[in-house]
């Protein structure tokens, strides 16, 4: 697993949360709960609702995921909100050459749930979600996001990223 802080310009990233928060009022999110394989979901009792990044913003993404990533062709970036009780299941993101999270919330408090973990050997590691962090998964690790508390002031926001040829 790859991490990197501040993967995006500031410009760059203030642009993009500007943008994501502009949609958040809009229909044109689509629900994890349709979307995903019933073993994504498996012990997940919220949704995440998810829509494209427009294709500038994805472009400009793509430039500085580059010197991270294995060599793609395409890049799918999509806006994704975890909404209480949402996360994901382990899962590996091998039909991918890579996927990748930067996340989009200011702060992040540790009780929120929303945590990265993925697996290191034998070991479990853990990311708590931080403002334009990128976490890469270019070795099909197993990975998933624990359930967000009920209670939280803010839902989760992260760019999803994929890679492909």
């Amino acid at each position: 697993m790859k991490i990197v802080k501040d993967i995006l310009p500031k410009e760059l990233f203030d642009a993009c949360v500007e943008n994501f928060r502009s949609k958040l009022d809009t229909d044109c999110w689509s629900s994890s709960n349709f979307a995903w394989k019933p073993f994504l979901r498996q012990g997940i009792h919220g949704s995440t609702v998810s829509t494209d990044v427009p294709k500038t913003f994805a472009d400009e993404i793509a430039k500085h995921i580059k010197p991270h990533a294995p060599e793609f062709s395409k890049l799918t970036c999509r806006y994704n909100v975890w909404q209480p009780g949402s996360g994901i299941g382990i899962h590996s993101d091998e039909h991918h050459l890579f996927g990748a999270t930067i996340y989009l919330n200011e702060y992040w408090h540790p009780n929120a749930g929303g945590w990265f973990i993925w697996m290191d050997g034998d070991e479990f590691k853990a990311v708590l979600p931080d403002p334009n962090l990128l976490v890469l998964n270019d070795c099909n690790e197993n990975h998933l996001v624990t359930t967000v508390a009920h209670d939280v002031p803010e839902y989760r926001y992260t760019i999803q990223i994929w890679g492909d040829l």
